[in-house]
């Protein structure tokens, strides 16, 4: 019998709208859910608490000072991931949907190919999505968003997914670039669905009042949210594309950007492709 595991690690604050579609499509990807509320203040946390034993294995609460550090949640996760007993872990942000690139295919099924490959790491190719319908409470960005674009500023940037014991850490990258002795990418990709925006007006309340750590800030982390306007807001231009449906996987890599649809600017690919 087939035992191996694999479980999503998602860290969030106030992102009521994702947490149930979030945790069942993680369910339906075979995956367990360890949660770590960072504090919610909406009601995410007890959102949560309701799929404990329906996919959800546990939910770890960690104070919020008022400033956000990358370093202290990656730290977070290193520590639990270590608790755990699966053979693969993926971390993940409440407002992203990881899946991978075939039709019909599972995570868990990804995870597994790239153990039995002798693979330590799976990167994830990032699709970021724009509000471009109006969305109703309660109602699933992935059902309603079509219009994307390629972020692609670099490549292997999202190691999102790794052997737990492989003795791989993301500490020094803010949990995006793993480092290791033993890290051996898996030819496959996966791909992140992002939806970091539920409407122009969401920015406000998400973005434009963060406070982050000085030292972060000084690594370069969070870069592209820092001194944000929303006046800069972009919901359209060369780069973008369209899926015929929301649930395909059919996605458009011929127009990678480097920036993202809140900077200034247009959303315009790179010169040379990530």
């Amino acid at each position: 019998m087939d035992k191996f595991q694999a479980a999503a690690l998602v860290i969030l604050r106030n992102e009521l709208p994702h947490i149930d579609g979030l945790i069942r499509h993680l369910v339906l990807e075979g995956l367990d859910v360890v949660v770590i509320d960072h504090q919610s203040d909406d009601g995410s946390g007890e959102a949560v608490r309701r799929w404990l034993g329906r996919g959800v294995l546990e939910v770890h609460e960690r104070p919020f000072t008022g400033v956000w550090r990358l370093e202290d949640a990656s730290g977070w996760l290193e520590e639990i991931a270590q608790r755990l007993d699966h053979d693969w872990i993926v971390h993940v942000a409440a407002d992203e949907w990881p899946h991978p690139a075939a039709p019909g295919d599972r995570l868990i099924d990804l995870f597994r190919r790239a153990d039995k490959a002798g693979a330590t790491a799976v990167n994830f190719e990032e699709f970021a999505f724009l509000p471009d319908s109006p969305l109703a409470p309660g109602a699933d960005p992935r059902e309603r968003f079509s219009s994307y674009y390629f972020f692609a500023p670099s490549p292997y940037r999202l190691m999102r997914a790794r052997r737990r014991d492989a003795g791989l850490s993301g500490r020094e990258s803010a949990g995006h670039v793993l480092r290791g002795a033993n890290l051996r990418l898996h030819e496959e990709q996966g791909v992140l669905r992002h939806y970091p925006l539920l409407s122009p007006e969401h920015l406000k309340t998400k973005y434009l009042a963060r406070r982050y750590a000085p030292e972060a800030v000084a690594r370069g982390w969070h870069h592209n949210r820092l001194n944000l306007n929303a006046e800069d807001l972009t919901l359209d231009g060369p780069a973008v594309r369209r899926l015929s449906r929301w649930d395909s996987r059919d996605f458009d890599r011929t127009a990678p950007v480097s920036r993202h649809c809140w900077e200034p600017g247009e959303l315009t690919a790179n010169r040379t492709c990530a």
